[in-house]
């Protein structure tokens, strides 16, 4: 491979001279159209042959080199004419484009990875309706393997970050072709491996973690869920148990990336890969060190346990909980938020909590009641009355929050969407950790007891729990409906006792 186009033969200014002398090529029209495709193709067969022929002499190949890469160049004038893409789509240009990209010459390929981020930009594919055509064209003849495979020739910073963008601009344009560039390709792998923290925060390495997210978020799970990617990801995130971001641009590396994992375990096989990996010890570590990733690392911790038993047993089994209910205790989360402000803004906190009880309200809705790890949960709450009190004060601070959120607006539905934005998620499922709390008619008198210093109403939790079954769907929502009866119940005893 030639990282330059070659100049033997020709000096310099005589390329540039030739290069600005060239007429600007103008297609409006298909007839435009189909003489530039065929200006180019001959141009190509006469580089193939020169190339075969003196294969060994560079020189001899050199002014047809810089003729082709004009020639590529004025392609680019298409962009202006978006109507013409069908056309375009159903000529030679598709085929001839991804020939190009894999020409010997990287001065070559990069200048059809610039074409094609002309052709598909976004914003030019939205003016014409039929437009995205000359994209499906380009993916159904292996564009998506092509883009990816040559990201591994070694194209140089330049090469990747032009190809990375035309990936990006496909996946915009067309959501679906995530599942084929995270199901299909290596593609994923390839991005992990280029965020490399020991070296300084590019252009590049801030696209890589854009376009990592970006393709995990609009894949299939299932597409997401490869152990060897989950595997790389928690390598990358370990490198943060210590380190803090230079500066903000690493900071969002690093967002994406912790971003990225929490997408990947949104799935079981995710959760499998994450507990295989010693992802929840990572997390550990993280916690006993107060490292900056902390508040990230909580939002995995929060995807990995929910939906899956398998995943909170064995959480409990490796001592999860002696790390969890210091953090639940507010002990070391504030410090990194309170230090980590300047990267996380003044909501990480919230954010933080959120994800705590969460994962609180997970292990104890999945676990069996009468199981060893459910019966630790409780026991933990119940030789500390501080954390019951904890359960409590967070849910008073939820419930303010969230009905303020609604104050003054009129429509139902904005009202409501104003108090999921406000934490009612995260209400509801306070309210589940204080109503397993309450199944223990000691502990549930307690709980009535702060309340009532609250001035609160223990209906009102009643009514919480009913609008979050009425929500739930499956299992939780029967789970649900028997911690339901079991309230009702203590309501019932505890209005019975004070008529006695």
């Amino acid at each position: 491979m030639t990282s330059d186009l070659p100049t033997t033969g020709a000096s310099v200014a005589d390329v540039v001279a030739s290069a600005a002398s060239r007429k600007v090529l103008e297609i409006s029209t298909g007839e435009d159209l189909k003489r530039a495709i065929n200006g180019v193709r001959k141009i190509i067969d006469k580089n193939l042959e020169l190339r075969t022929k003196y294969a060994h002499a560079p020189e001899k190949f050199m002014d047809c080199e810089v003729e082709l890469d004009g020639a590529i160049k004025d392609l680019s004038a298409l962009a202006a004419s978006p109507e013409l893409y069908a056309d375009a789509a159903s000529s030679s240009l598709p085929s001839m484009i991804l020939g190009l990209l894999t020409h010997d010459n990287d001065d070559i390929s990069i200048d059809v990875l610039k074409l094609l981020a002309q052709l598909i930009d976004p914003d030019v594919l939205a003016e014409e309706k039929d437009a995205d055509k000359l994209v499906d064209a380009i993916i159904d003849k292996g564009g998506a393997k092509l883009l990816v495979q040559n990201l591994k020739r070694g194209l140089g910073a330049e090469g990747v970050r032009n190809t990375m963008e035309v990936i990006d601009s496909l996946i915009e344009v067309k959501a679906e072709l995530c599942n084929t560039f995270c199901g299909e390709t290596k593609l994923l792998t390839f991005l992990v491996k280029q965020l490399s923290p020991n070296e300084s925060i590019d252009d590049s390495k801030i696209l890589c973690g854009e376009l990592l997210f970006a393709l995990l978020e609009g894949c299939d799970p299932a597409c997401a869920a490869a152990e060897d990617l989950v595997e790389k990801i928690l390598e990358f995130c370990s490198r943060y148990i210590d380190r803090v971001p230079e500066n903000s641009e690493e900071h969002e590396v690093v967002c994406n990336v912790f971003n990225a994992l929490a997408l990947c375990i949104d799935c079981q096989k995710g959760k499998n890969a994450f507990v295989a990996n010693e992802g929840f010890e990572l997390i550990f570590v993280m916690a006993r060190k107060k490292s900056y990733a902390l508040p990230l690392a909580l939002d995995c911790l929060d995807r990995a346990l929910a939906g899956s038993a398998p995943a909170c047993e064995h959480f409990v089994s490796i001592g999860g909980l002696k790390i969890l209910m210091p953090v639940f205790m507010n002990k070391s989360i504030a410090r990194v938020c309170k230090v980590q402000k300047k990267f996380f803004g003044s909501l990480i906190l919230r954010r933080a909590e959120s994800h705590i009880v969460s994962s609180l309200a997970a292990l104890m809705q999945l676990l069996e009641t009468n199981s060893v790890p459910y019966r630790r949960i409780l026991r933990k709450f119940y030789a500390d009355k501080d954390k019951i009190d904890r359960s409590v004060e967070l849910f008073k601070s939820l419930e303010q929050a969230v009905e303020q959120a609604a104050t003054d607006i009129g429509d139902e539905d904005a009202a409501y969407l104003a108090k999921i934005d406000a934490g009612l998620e995260t209400m509801y499922k306070s309210v589940v950790v204080l109503a397993h709390l309450a199944c223990d008619s000691a502990v549930a008198t307690y709980i009535a007891k702060k309340f009532h210093e609250q001035r609160m109403s223990l209906e009102t939790l009643a009514a919480y729990l009913g609008e979050f079954i009425s929500e739930s769907e499956g299992g939780d929502a029967a789970r649900l409906t028997m911690l339901a009866e079991l309230l009702r119940e203590f309501l019932a005893n505890v209005a019975a006792s004070s008529q006695e």
